[in-house]
């Protein structure tokens, strides 16, 4: 978001290596512990990077941490939050976002996904390809 001066990278990167470090250890340590251990003028670079290693790490985990949450607890620095995460993807009110065709289950006229049918066409697929190997025989030569 801003630039920050190569001397201001040293001590940026120090915390966040702690903060790293305790996040791997199990900890789930809280970005505001770390931001009261420095000047609160100090606070929007620091809060940047702790933003980019924590959403990182959150998602390597399986979360999916979001820009609404963070406002909440950073509600002095959205402008901040906002840079960290990007442009809000554009979403159409009347559809909503679009499905990924690749891991969306079918849908049943009447608009219920339906699984079962997802599943059949699971086994289809297998019992083809199983088709096309070459059969050997299940005897056993002594």
């Amino acid at each position: 978001m801003s630039e920050v001066a190569t001397g201001d990278w040293t001590w940026i990167n120090a915390v966040a290596d702690r903060f790293e470090r305790a996040w791997k250890h199990g900890l789930r340590p809280r970005i505001e512990d770390f931001l009261a251990e420095v000047a609160e003028s100090r606070w929007p670079p620091l809060l940047e990077e702790l933003l980019r290693v924590e959403g990182e790490l959150r998602r390597r985990a399986g979360e999916e941490p979001s820009r609404g949450e963070y406002k909440l607890r950073f509600s002095q620095h959205v402008a901040l939050i906002e840079a960290v995460f990007g442009p809000e993807p554009h979403r159409s009110v009347a559809t909503g976002p679009r499905p990924d065709p690749t891991t969306t289950a079918p849908v049943t006229p009447d608009g219920e996904t339906d699984g079962d049918l997802l599943g059949l066409l699971i086994l289809q697929s297998v019992n083809l390809a199983f088709d096309h190997l070459p059969r050997t025989s299940s005897r056993r030569t002594r």
